[in-house]
């Protein structure tokens, strides 16, 4: 289970494919007995990777990624002490998300997928007049770490014995330690992660079925709960941020809202779009590719919070567009791009498809656009989208130019570094841009700061030398061991080999979901 979370549960899933912790999680598996001391003793407080990524609408998130000595001893410690996790967790009625350590997506999958979500919520509305729909205001980001040992042992245990005999103390530590020692908030991306947040909401849905409310489900922080009266729905609004603030937490009021049904459960434009279809002549699929995105740019615009753009691209990676046809294709999924930089991942995804079976692409119209959305979006700090284009730039052999990369170098974001400077080993960017930011990360301070994973890889690699008079790498023994295990967090050889991905999660996404 250890291996597991190392290898699949660590980095966050939005991460462009060449980010990977596979062979970390390999090396500690493999070399478990002879670790250095320092991965398991001895204070080590670090400062957690940031990277800023998109959600449905307008709204962003922060992903973080811990540093891996954190990640070990957290990882460790859910590891060594699951049977009691996992017996707590388990207790929700409610929770669809349930940590189960499956193994098949994630080291923790969650108990059901969004696809499950339709007939989950058809039972509850099956049962219903009213659905309240409660959503957590910035939930991850609202945790506070002393509530951790507060939903294993209760809040009275935990106060009178705050010693490391209760797991959730230590728990609770070290996600502190991993953030340098702030106590709001914990990471999101990381399996551990799911795992605190689900153990402090199964707190909330106990209390809630103790209180008679258990027709309904949750979804990460999403409630949806069925009552026959209004006023039923009304008082349960008050009992859920009653329970909530007894954890710190709080209610979003835009997004809490109470249903008369019957009501849509899923945007009718994703509905609509879902059902068309393609036809296998020239002629014929021409006009259903031109009817499909005209469907989608306008639905884009009806319904600006859902993630329509996303969905139409992304479910155009399983239909096999013809090569009369492709030009078209590729203009409007560009232009999904240009319009949604959000869906830029789709993008590449279905573009890598057709260069891998020979398709000739506009390399020109993929310099020009690539280029404005890594200029646009690194100015406004969406590193997610910056990381996609540069993703899509290296694997289509895009040029990247100085004014894109320079913008680039102003992020503190080690996804988007790493990943510019892999382009830069390529030979994508002619007019070398002032490395000097980059190279003043190459310490001791860097690599236990947030940009911790780029300077490990430029350390490790090569690419950057020590501002200090020896190697980082060498002086640190969990990161030598690491140096001298081959683990590395960025394949740049997968670049010339990786395929196109088939979407997958696309059968029901409605905007008060997150996940």
């Amino acid at each position: 289970m250890l291996k597991n979370i190392l290898s699949n549960g660590y980095l966050p899933k939005e991460l462009p494919q060449p980010f990977s912790s596979n062979s970390f999680g390999d090396a500690i598996h493999n070399d478990y007995q002879n670790l250095p001391n320092l991965f398991s003793r001895g204070g080590h407080v670090t400062s957690t990777a940031i990277h800023n990524s998109s959600r449905p609408g307008l709204l962003r998130r922060k992903l973080g990624i811990p540093n891996p000595v954190n990640m070990f001893r957290l990882a460790e410690q859910i590891t060594e002490n699951w049977k009691a996790i996992e017996s707590h967790v388990t207790a929700s009625k409610l929770s669809l998300t349930t940590p189960q350590a499956t193994g098949s997506l994630r080291a923790l999958d969650r108990k059901h997928s969004l696809s499950k979500l339709p007939e989950l919520m058809a039972e509850v509305r099956s049962k219903s007049r009213y659905v309240l729909n409660a959503d957590i205001s910035r939930f991850y980001h609202s945790i506070y770490t002393h509530s951790i040992p507060w939903a294993f042992h209760t809040k009275d245990t935990a106060k009178a014995d705050r010693s490391a005999a209760l797991f959730g103390n230590t728990i609770d530590k070290l996600v502190r330690d991993a953030q340098d020692q702030q106590t709001m908030g914990i990471p999101i991306g990381p399996d551990s992660s799911l795992v605190i947040a689900e153990s402090i909401l199964t707190c909330i849905d106990k209390k809630l079925c103790s209180s008679g409310i258990s027709n309904g489900l949750r979804y990460i922080d999403d409630y949806q709960l069925g009552f026959q009266s209004i006023g039923d729905a009304e008082n349960a609004i008050t009992l859920l941020q009653e329970l909530l603030s007894e954890f710190e937490l709080a209610l979003n009021p835009l997004k809490t809202e109470i249903i008369e049904l019957p009501s849509s459960f899923e945007c009718l434009a994703i509905s609509e779009l879902r059902a068309l279809e393609f036809r296998s002549t020239a002629g014929g699929q021409r006009s259903d590719i031109l009817n499909y995105f005209n469907k989608s740019f306008q639905a884009s615009k009806d319904y600006p919070k859902e993630p329509v753009l996303k969905f139409a691209v992304s479910r155009m990676a399983s239909v096999d567009i013809l090569e009369e046809n492709h030009d078209l294709f590729e203009s409007y999924i560009i232009q999904a791009a240009i319009t949604q930089p959000s869906c830029l991942s789709y993008v590449i995804n279905n573009l890598i498809k057709y260069k891998r079976i020979g398709r000739s692409l506009n390399i020109d119209r993929l310099n020009e656009v690539l280029n404005k959305i890594i200029s646009s979006e690194a100015s406004l700090g969406h590193g997610n989208e910056v990381a996609n284009a540069l993703w899509g730039a290296i694997v289509l052999s895009v040029p990247i130019s100085n004014e894109s990369a320079t913008k680039v170098t102003k992020l503190t974001d080690p996804i988007c570094a790493t990943l510019l400077t892999d382009a830069k080993n390529k030979n994508l960017i002619s007019d070398q841009p002032d490395w000097t930011i980059y190279e003043n990360y190459m310490s001791k301070t860097g690599l236990k700061g947030e940009m911790w994973l780029f300077v490990y890889e430029s350390l490790r690699r090569g690419w950057f030398s020590s501002i200090e008079t020896q190697n980082p790498l060498t002086q640190n023994e969990c990161f030598r061991f690491l140096k001298d295990k081959n683990v590395y967090f960025y394949d740049d050889s997968l670049s010339n080999t990786v395929d196109v991905a088939m979407p997958t999660g696309w059968s029901l996404y409605p905007g008060s979901v997150s996940g």
